[in-house]
């Protein structure tokens, strides 16, 4: 029996990126040669990720892919070769966003999508770890802060603009710049 290889659906679809996903069973033995992605605006699809090695005969793999269009459906098929076959999963779909000001955590650094849709991100300091949940954002005197993937606590300190009118501890994005309102109700960027 041949291989078979699944395109699972596509994750962390943001603005202007995805994640792509696949499932591979190796049921002859074979050794595989390579596996990766097909995408693109039409069932063509015209864009390949770069192969990958699969050594295990029953695993998954995703890809991320960037440069995509907003508020665009893409195709995608996961593709996958041996010494024997060449086997191609199903065709799927998922459309991207328009994320404006969306803002999150990713690794250690925090992301936001500027009026151009791109991904815009900032490390900032680590300094240390905390009980917080991945994930979480708030603002702490003068400084944004982020807990990252690993637990560990993360700041930066924007640059102070103007005095605004909103409650500390707001964030959101204008243009390409990311906007947080301090303890003290002076507004930050970075």
């Amino acid at each position: 029996m041949a291989f078979t290889i699944t395109t699972d659906a596509a994750t962390v679809v943001i603005g202007t990126k995805a994640t792509l996903n696949s499932t591979i069973n190796n049921f002859d033995g074979q050794p595989f040669a390579g596996m990766w992605f097909q995408y693109g605006e039409t069932v063509s699809y015209g864009t390949n990720t770069p192969p990958v090695i699969v050594v295990d005969p029953d695993t998954t793999h995703a890809a991320n892919i960037t440069g995509l269009d907003s508020k665009t459906l893409y195709h995608f098929r996961a593709v996958g070769n041996n010494t024997v076959d060449i086997v191609y999963g199903a065709d799927r779909t998922f459309t991207t966003t328009d994320n404006y000001g969306y803002i999150w955590i990713e690794g250690t650094n925090l992301h936001w999508i500027d009026v151009d849709g791109d991904d815009t991100s900032n490390p900032g300091t680590k300094s240390g770890a905390t009980g917080q949940t991945a994930g979480y954002i708030w603002v702490e005197n003068t400084k944004l802060h982020w807990i990252d993937a690993n637990g560990d606590e993360h700041y930066v300190e924007g640059l102070r603009e103007e005095i605004a009118s909103y409650t500390p501890g707001y964030l959101w994005v204008d243009e390409y710049v990311l906007f947080y309102i301090d303890a003290d109700g002076d507004m930050r960027f970075i």
